[in-house]
């Protein structure tokens, strides 16, 4: 329920020493396998929103009409456009993309930016009761402007669209806390592939017949406790699916990367191209459209943005033809700073 180890029994004595640590960890170790343990937490979960309407989860901030978003001291000030970047910084950033951009033009790569963006940020209106933001403008709002202004990086920001279907059901509202369902994910692979088109006319995109979509309900549990807010998800499976996962021996070739077991290869001989894609991202990427967009090329291969550092190592294997970098909002604390760390560009 709270998706973590369980205490381990302390030890008495450390290097020949009695451990004064003994009694607060023989405390956490017993609470942690006291018989009934669970139980006791659900009750108490459950308890706590029956009577009082409250989330005990603690990285859990419930909104408006019983939205739920993820919570930590960054995840609030983004949404309070508190954490922009020093403008020095953005400007650094912008010249690192650049920079990355023409590296990778100088080997006939063609390279796209991809910004996604978390749920609060397109549902603004259903966020936590009393929590303002400061003026309209994010550090990704940021970003975005900095890279249009001072760069030639071809740029694809999914927000414009995702705001005009924003009456519709695009995100989870209680499910998950940050992602797009498949319906946002769906718009946020056409935003990209119509980008790519424009450079390569011969890639194909799905449209919306192209798949199977079924609704189906999504419950929520929190420490046991199931949230009694109804969710009704869709699910889009590919009618007629020409790509094929590679699954022999992809951990072993891509075994110098980081976050490897989230690397997938895909090959489709049936394409009409012969065109090679690198995805550099994160979950918006890996969870909801890499399947969607190995459709479109004859082969794919998706990296975690851990992998930026190494991007050159990765093209030197992989000889891609189109690059698309990805990060979600709440991961530019990470990926900028990896970012401005790039040598291999210099």
């Amino acid at each position: 329920m709270e998706n973590r180890m369980l205490s381990p029994y302390p030890s008495l004595v450390i290097d020949g020493k009695w451990n004064p640590l003994f009694p607060k960890e023989f405390e956490t170790w017993l609470q942690d396998n006291l018989r009934g343990r669970a139980v006791m937490v659900e009750l108490f979960s459950t308890l706590q929103y029956n009577l009082f309407g409250r989330v005990v989860k603690s990285d859990v901030l419930q909104g408006k009409n019983g939205w739920l978003f993820y919570k930590d001291d960054n995840s609030i000030r983004e949404y309070q456009h508190l954490n922009l970047l020093p403008e020095e910084t953005a400007k650094e950033y912008a010249v690192k993309m650049q920079e990355l951009s023409g590296y990778l033009q100088e080997r006939g790569i063609a390279f796209y930016y991809l910004q996604c963006f978390d749920k609060e940020s397109i549902f603004p209106d259903e966020y936590a009761q009393g929590v303002y933001q400061i003026g309209s403008f994010s550090r990704a709002d940021q970003i975005l402007d900095m890279l249009r202004s001072d760069t030639e990086v071809n740029i694809i920001s999914v927000k414009e669209r995702l705001k005009q279907l924003s009456d519709e059901q695009i995100y989870f509202p209680y499910s998950d806390l940050t992602h797009w369902n498949e319906k946002g994910a769906f718009e946020g692979y056409r935003c990209l592939m119509q980008a790519v088109c424009n450079d390569f006319p011969q890639v194909h995109i799905l449209e919306e017949n192209d798949y199977e979509i079924e609704q189906v309900q999504r419950e929520t549990n929190l420490y046991g406790f199931s949230y009694p807010f109804e969710e009704y998800a869709p699910i889009y499976r590919i009618k007629e699916q020409m790509a094929s996962e590679i699954t022999d021996k992809t951990q072993e070739k891509w075994a110098f990367l980081q976050y490897k077991e989230h690397t997938h290869e895909y090959i489709n001989p049936a394409c009409s191209n012969d065109l090679r894609m690198l995805l550099v991202g994160d979950s918006f990427i890996r969870q909801f459209i890499k399947d969607d967009i190995a459709e479109g090329f004859a082969h794919t291969l998706s990296v975690d943005w851990l992998n930026i550092s190494i991007l050159d190592e990765v093209i030197a294997v992989y000889q891609p033809d189109i690059v698309v970098f990805e990060s979600a909002e709440s991961a530019l604390k990470d990926t900028v700073p990896l970012v401005l760390q790039l040598d291999f560009i210099e």
